[in-house]
């Protein structure tokens, strides 16, 4: 879609030109005037470095290393190109070789990058997250990748989509340049996702979260009880690594395991499976009895989640 120009009778569309025939280089001209207005391409965002590749056996780099509001690190590959090349495969790399960078990791990149010392680099980085000290537990938790270029093939857009569905945060933005009286404008445009989908995922990712620490919540402050699940004394349940060991539900709590008198946990009598094949007995036992061949733990998490739908 073209940028047009309003004038008295009508609306006249703006020439679109290209990076190459304006003589824009990546490297030199976007990068450089990109990380100086990384706003304008990620507005949650703080550079960290140009050109990062503090690596061994790999002479790979990093168009931006940024970090974002929560602290998360973002990688930022630059294309000026009309399909942006193999810049998602590149970035994947990028994301892989970044991952476990810590505090000091990212001080010490970006004093490289202010050139100034370790002290003054740290004041900045925790001015931009909003933090009195160092937060090292919390520090690069995950990594986003933005892709930029002029325009992505329908290859690169395909990739970002599922690997968005897989959860990692993947994004382009396309920067299209146009001329105009002698000018050079360009128009800045998140692609991947929409806007409306990138807030919707934020809630939707906020929500399972929320479910998550709810299940969790539930699970270290009450004991497993039969009922919850709705199985009754009687029910034979199987052990998961061994399908001829078998239980039979005694009580609420309790099962009869191999003629024991007495009845016993769910977890000793699962544990006790376990080191007749030489393994750690000591485990919670709704992991390893199963009913209809789910886990203890599956139909609690399913009864857990019918609650709160």
């Amino acid at each position: 879609m073209p940028i047009f120009e309003i004038t008295h009778d009508a609306v006249s569309p703006i020439s679109e030109t290209t990076f190459a025939g304006e003589k824009i280089t990546e490297r030199y001209d976007l990068q450089r005037i990109l990380q100086n207005s990384i706003s304008a391409i990620a507005p949650d965002c703080y550079v960290l470095r140009d050109e990062y590749g503090d690596w061994a056996d790999s002479n790979r780099r990093i168009d931006l290393l940024c970090i974002d509001s929560d602290a998360n690190l973002v990688v930022v590959e630059l294309k000026r190109t009309e399909d942006a090349g193999h810049a998602d495969l590149q970035a994947i790399r990028y994301a892989a070789m970044i991952h476990l960078m810590t505090f000091k990791d990212a001080v010490n990149a970006h004093a490289a990058y202010l050139k100034k010392n370790a002290d003054e680099a740290e004041q900045a980085i925790l001015h931009f997250l909003k933090w009195a000290t160092p937060q090292e537990e919390e520090f690069a938790q995950d990594v986003r990748i933005i892709l930029v270029s002029a325009e992505f093939s329908k290859e690169v857009t395909s990739t970002a989509i599922w690997l968005r569905k897989k959860k990692l945060d993947v994004r382009c933005v396309r920067i299209k340049p146009y001329k105009y009286e002698g000018h050079v404008l360009m128009d800045i445009q998140q692609i991947v996702p929409l806007p409306e989908e990138a807030d919707y995922q934020v809630q939707l990712r906020k929500k399972e979260e929320e479910e998550r620490q709810f299940r969790d919540s539930k699970k270290k402050n009450s004991n497993f009880l039969f009922s919850m699940v709705d199985i009754k004394p009687g029910t034979i349940l199987v052990h998961t690594h061994d399908s001829n060991a078998t239980c039979e539900v005694f009580d609420d709590r309790l099962v009869k395991f191999r003629g024991e008198e007495k009845p016993m946990s769910l977890s000793k009598s699962a544990g006790i499976v376990l080191q007749e094949h030489n393994l750690n007995g000591n485990v919670a036992g709704t992991n390893y009895w199963t009913f209809n061949g789910k886990t203890l733990s599956f139909w609690r998490d399913a009864a857990d989640k019918a609650k709160m739908s």
